[in-house]
């Protein structure tokens, strides 16, 4: 590929990721700021400590499955410089793959081991068996949260803009329809 041909790739991908990247950007924190609202309105302090204790297995959601994708997105992006598109599809069902069984892993932890994870966190007294509550319902979004991850990039780069506006619009309603203020939920 010429040094130009190269440039007018990467502009034009650049140009149709960009606002796809605000959008979910955008959509992401309004459904961060909504829950959050939600919660603190609706929730005791005990079972809002509950929030406080999750948030580093959050982090570690988001570093699993934000290592994976950026990894991925960062060798397919390698790929459509040098002209082998062929090999994106190997890339992301590999990181796919990695993804589920991360997930499945996780899953099974917080759903055989709640009190102990929960102690490890901090939890204490009453608030431990809000924690532990939480942290079962909490072990079946793990795949969603970690296959989104792996998704959006994967879909950026695959130019898929219509999916990608349908399943923030879908995110945005699940979040508002499910909420508990919701008169659906």
């Amino acid at each position: 590929m010429t040094s130009n041909t190269k440039k007018y790739v990467a502009k034009s991908l650049f140009k149709s990721l960009l606002p796809i990247q605000i959008a979910t950007v955008g959509v992401l924190n309004i459904s961060g700021l909504f829950n959050s609202l939600i919660v603190g309105a609706l929730l005791g302090p005990e079972q809002l400590s509950v929030l406080g204790f999750l948030v580093p297995l959050n982090c570690i959601h988001a570093m699993l499955g934000g290592g994976i994708a950026a990894g991925a997105q960062t060798l397919c992006g390698r790929y459509i410089g040098s002209g082998e598109r062929n090999k994106i599809g190997e890339t992301y069902s590999t990181a796919f793959v990695l993804c589920v069984i991360l997930s499945l892993l996780l899953t099974l932890a917080y759903l055989i081991f709640p009190y102990q994870i929960a102690s490890l966190l901090g939890a204490s007294s009453n608030a431990l068996e809000y924690t532990v509550q939480y942290l079962r319902g909490y072990a079946i979004s793990i795949f969603f949260l970690m296959f989104s991850t792996i998704m959006i990039p994967f879909l950026q780069l695959s130019n898929a803009s219509k999916i990608m506006f349908v399943s923030l619009i879908t995110l945005t309603t699940c979040t508002s329809a499910l909420s508990p203020a919701s008169p659906w939920a």
